[in-house]
């Protein structure tokens, strides 16, 4: 049986309560992932399956768990599988072609953007300017 795909390592997940519901945020610095991603809780016991090694059986069983001992079908199970790799948070063929793209425009381009600009700092210069004269003096 085919393993799953892992969960990318370069994203980040993090837990937020969000009206009055748990949620998992995903921050993903590539941009690859769908912008905005969040993912109910409900699948947070199922994500340590995206390892690499776990097959789709080895998540219909934990799903089984879960839902008291209920059947659970294996499209039930493809369908999380579908939806991760859709969002794009799985090591899919998809997101390794996406990332060696995102290197090679990277590597290609002679200018480096400030990735942070507008964020961390203003992207204005004069603002900047201003805001560091403030500070440094």
């Amino acid at each position: 049986m085919e393993a799953l795909p892992a969960l990318r390592t370069d994203i980040d997940l993090l837990t937020v309560r969000l009206k009055e519901q748990d949620v998992i945020v995903v921050r993903d610095p590539l941009g690859i992932a769908t912008p905005n991603t969040a993912l109910t809780a409900q699948v947070a016991p199922y994500l340590p399956l995206f390892n690499g090694s776990s097959t789709i059986g080895d998540l219909q069983i934990v799903m089984m768990k879960h839902h008291g001992g209920s059947l659970v079908l294996r499209t039930e199970a493809e369908r999380i599988v579908e939806d991760l790799s859709r969002l794009g948070i799985l090591q899919t063929e998809e997101y390794r072609e996406a990332k060696e793209r995102i290197v090679r425009e990277f590597s290609e381009n002679p200018e480096r953007a400030a990735a942070l600009a507008g964020n961390s700092y203003p992207a204005d210069r004069k603002e900047l300017t201003t805001l560091l004269d403030r500070i440094l003096t």
